[in-house]
């Protein structure tokens, strides 16, 4: 029985030592891509114009192409440094994405479509919640009053993009992605303009009942 006690005891140990190991070699995996991922942001504002956003490399070879502040994923350049941000408290990275920001924030009127959430809540929504600067939050609310005219109420939805010849009232499922900006707006005095339950007709009719 004393045998026994003792195989358990050392093979306890041995366990907690190798998932100790374990957890310490993720940690500096962790820590070795953050710090790549500041050195490589650091390079790409350097290489992007003050007044665009990086897009991606061109189908020449170190061929960096470039969008304007419209495009649909213009927040996710600066919401990628507020994350690094809060990982490293790497005060270049805090600074860039700052005068990302800067350049990002007169879309908090753009009313051309639905995507709002990807623009303005990535990227002002991870600055608000990392510094709790107000002058942030006020964006994110007016960004949320700007999504919210495509709110259509003969179908209780979103339109996504505008009316062509071919769709009268555009709707997809990044709607639902989007809408997060809304939720969040409402809960921290959005207003009544965000009509938060907007989507559900969408969200009824594309999912069942035991899909998220």
């Amino acid at each position: 029985m004393r045998i026994f006690f003792l195989t358990l005891f050392f093979a306890g140990f041995s366990i907690a030592a190798c998932s100790q190991q374990h957890q310490q070699e993720i940690g500096r995996i962790i820590d070795s891509s953050f710090s790549l991922a500041a050195r490589q942001y650091k390079l790409l504002e350097k290489n992007t114009p003050d007044t665009l956003m990086p897009r991606n490399y061109g189908h020449t070879p170190g061929q960096l192409s470039f969008s304007n502040t419209q495009w649909w994923c213009s927040g996710f350049f600066p919401g990628s440094l507020w994350y690094i941000y809060e990982f490293t408290h790497d005060e270049e990275i805090k600074r860039i994405a700052e005068k990302r920001l800067a350049i990002l924030e007169k879309e908090k009127k753009f009313t051309g479509n639905h995507d709002l959430g990807f623009m303005m809540y990535c990227s002002f929504g991870n600055a608000y919640r990392l510094t709790g600067n107000v002058e942030y939050l006020q964006v994110i609310k007016t960004a949320a009053g700007s999504l919210a005219t495509r709110f259509r109420g003969v179908i209780q939805s979103f339109q996504s993009w505008e009316q062509s010849d071919k769709l009268n009232c555009p709707v997809i499922i990044d709607n639902m992605m989007n809408l997060e900006l809304l939720y969040w707006a409402s809960d921290h005095g959005g207003g009544s303009q965000v009509p938060c339950n907007g989507n559900r007709p969408f969200q009824f009719h594309h999912t069942k009942p035991f899909q998220t």
